[in-house]
């Protein structure tokens, strides 16, 4: 076991406290949000700010001891900032939540979309987008793939926004930090519409193209978000719900955090379905699909069955803990895709609360 002297464990801890816990106080340079958006992260950057100076005030009175060792003395530094900077932490992770919660949108007026049909025979529409998206501070051209509709209606208003050039699309996005610094924008959704068809409303597309920034960096595309966990309590835009009872936001059982997806209140011969459907970004694929789930149902017979683009990977039945699952995949750079998740009961019997979780799903990326 190795032991080391006082001043070279006092150097090494402050070290790297400074390490994690410094940021360099620029001026604020987040001029290119909104104005309401910039003054929320100037808040969260002043409550950080806070956090920090009262971590190095804790750590200054720490003093390792004779006896300790490294990874002894490291965890009682840890547990005294933690301590002692509590406050401060709790009311920076408020502010970052404060920032988390809206979903904000682009106006059409800021996009300039260009659609055209690909030779696929379901007819789905390549989407170029160019735009500043109201808040880069370079503009940022990227492609998506939008499904034909299936109503009749919505696909005549489709093509002929192609056809004359005059499709409009409004894009949201989420916001979300760190407790060290870095943001996250992310393009959750493209809403089309055809300014010669208003009363026709299209299919919003679920997108996933992610941003990253901190105070003094400039904001850059970063790795694809797929993380969901259901912390805000609300289901998020991307999933839609079929079937005979939607799928809810449940405090009752969580594999992390306090909520997970419930499934509907169903009788017999009924089903509750969860669908998610995305498109691969640009320069990356998904290699798995994974997530934690729990069963309480009538063995064998009232199931929860998960799928990949139609096809049936697996079910579960009876009573179970949460498990977590895993699912290798190839789905490829701008790859429509779909998961479904499905709980199925036959025609007699219930057993236990009738119901099915699912929490903690997350897409695994690769860089292609």
């Amino acid at each position: 076991m190795e032991w080391i002297s006082c001043n070279r464990l006092r150097t090494g801890a402050a070290i790297l406290i400074l390490a994690v816990l410094s940021v360099p106080a620029f001026a604020s340079e987040f001029g290119f949000l909104p104005a309401s958006i910039q003054a929320q992260i100037e808040e969260a950057e002043t409550a950080r700010r806070a956090w920090e100076q009262r971590s190095r005030e804790v750590a200054a009175e720490i003093s390792i001891q004779p006896y300790e060792h490294q990874d002894e003395f490291a965890e009682r530094l840890q547990r005294a900032i933690d301590r002692g900077a509590g406050r401060e932490r709790r009311y920076l992770e408020f502010q970052l939540s404060e920032l988390a919660m809206p979903e904000h949108q682009v106006a059409a007026d800021d996009i300039s979309v260009t659609a055209r049909r690909t030779p696929s025979r379901e007819r789905p529409v390549l989407l170029e987008i160019s735009t500043d998206l109201g808040m880069l501070p370079e503009q940022d051209s990227f492609e998506v793939m939008y499904p034909a509709p299936r109503a009749a209606g919505a696909q005549t208003a489709l093509d002929r926004g192609v056809q004359r050039n005059n499709l409009q699309a409004v894009i949201t996005y989420s916001l979300s930090g760190t407790l060290y610094g870095e943001y996250s924008l992310v393009l959750t959704g493209v809403q089309l519409t055809n300014p010669d068809d208003p009363q026709i409303s299209l299919p919003r597309l679920p997108m996933n193209r992610r941003y990253v920034f901190a105070e003094g960096q400039p904001i850059t595309l970063g790795t694809p978000g797929g993380s969901y966990h259901f912390e805000s309590g609300q289901l998020p835009t991307s999933f839609a719900l079929e079937g005979d009872a939607d799928w809810f936001v449940s405090d009752r059982y969580a594999y992390t955090g306090a909520y997970s997806l419930q499934s509907g209140p169903i009788s017999h011969s009924s089903e509750s379905v969860l669908l998610y459907t995305d498109m691969v970004p640009a320069g990356a694929r998904i290699s798995g699909i994974q997530f934690a789930l729990r069963t309480s149902t009538e063995r064998r017979y009232d199931t929860l069955d998960f799928f990949i683009n139609g096809r049936h990977m697996d079910s579960w039945s009876g009573e179970t803990d949460w498990t977590e699952v895993q699912f290798e995949t190839d789905l490829q750079s701008g790859e429509m895709f779909e998961l479904m998740w499905v709980y199925d009961k036959d025609g007699s019997v219930s057993d236990g609360d009738d119901a099915v979780w699912i929490d903690s799903i997350e897409l695994i990326f690769e860089g292609e």
